[in-house]
């Protein structure tokens, strides 16, 4: 036992003396230098009175309108906004769940593309807005109102345990954040 352990102090002081060796080593075999930026050549800016650069369009044709959703928006309140966006999930209604989209609001006409918002942040992977649904059927959500914004807290048990969205007013409606 005592053997064993002159050698692993031992072989701590070798690796010690190894480390402090090659620290102390005056090396340069790795030479990092920082380059300065280049700053642009003043006489390639534009100048007074000079054309305005060429703005670029967008590549295709623009988006189709798209027919508006027959259904009345009930998003004057968080509660109004979350049973509205269950009942349009259940008919499909891609018109109706775009107008819930803080992107899109108070756009008075749609694009097709606006649909494809719609349907992608509602019904492409249903999957959380099932269980969001389900966790509110069960147990109403819980709602905390601060100002313009709202947190809507469902909760869903399980590993997931709690989920929340957050809800932003935009000229008193209410609107999924971020979306």
């Amino acid at each position: 036992m005592r053997k064993a352990l002159i050698f692993s102090v031992a072989a701590m002081c070798v690796l010690c003396g190894g480390v402090a060796g090659v620290l102390a080593s005056d090396s340069q075999d790795i030479v990092t230098q920082r380059r300065q930026p280049v700053l642009p050549d003043k006489s390639a800016l534009p100048k007074e009175g000079a054309p305005a650069p060429e703005v670029l369009k967008p590549l295709g044709e623009p988006s189709p309108k798209a027919e508006d959703t027959t259904f009345p928006m009930t998003n004057a309140t968080p509660q109004g906004l979350i049973e509205g966006i269950f009942a349009a999930r259940a008919r499909g209604d891609n018109a109706w769940l775009a107008r819930t989209l803080e992107s899109l609001a108070g756009r008075t006409e749609l694009t097709q593309d606006d649909l494809q918002a719609g349907w992608r942040q509602y019904l492409w992977h249903p999957e959380l807005w099932d269980k969001l649904e389900a966790a509110h059927r069960a147990e109403p959500a819980r709602i905390d109102e601060a100002g313009d914004r709202a947190r809507v807290t469902f909760n869903v048990g399980g590993n997931a345990g709690e989920i929340f969205i957050l809800l932003v007013r935009v000229d008193g409606a209410w609107y999924l954040l971020g979306a």
